[in-house]
């Protein structure tokens, strides 16, 4: 889970888990903006596709992270975007 520092700059933790997933709440942190602002992203294809548990909408921390590296450039991306995939 990430922590905040002080300067309100979201820090990831390394748990080992490579598809460990993540919420709305979390992206947000990560990318240091707002919920509304993820779902955006998310709709407009510009973030990593999401992840469908049940109702709940999660993103793979390992993607969001590949992301954030890029400089938030879903050029890398290009080939993977899919519509939301559903696990039951």
């Amino acid at each position: 889970m990430p922590n905040k520092t002080k300067s309100g700059a979201a820090v990831l933790e390394r748990t080992g888990a490579a598809d460990r997933l993540i919420g709305v709440r979390d992206v947000s942190e990560l990318l240091d903006c707002s919920d509304r602002h993820v779902w955006k992203l998310s709709y407009s294809a510009r973030l990593p596709t999401p992840v469908r548990v049940g109702r709940a909408v999660k993103w793979r921390l390992s993607d969001i992270e590949r992301y954030i590296v890029a400089g938030c450039d879903m050029r890398m991306f290009a080939g993977d975007r899919k519509p939301v995939a559903v696990v039951r």
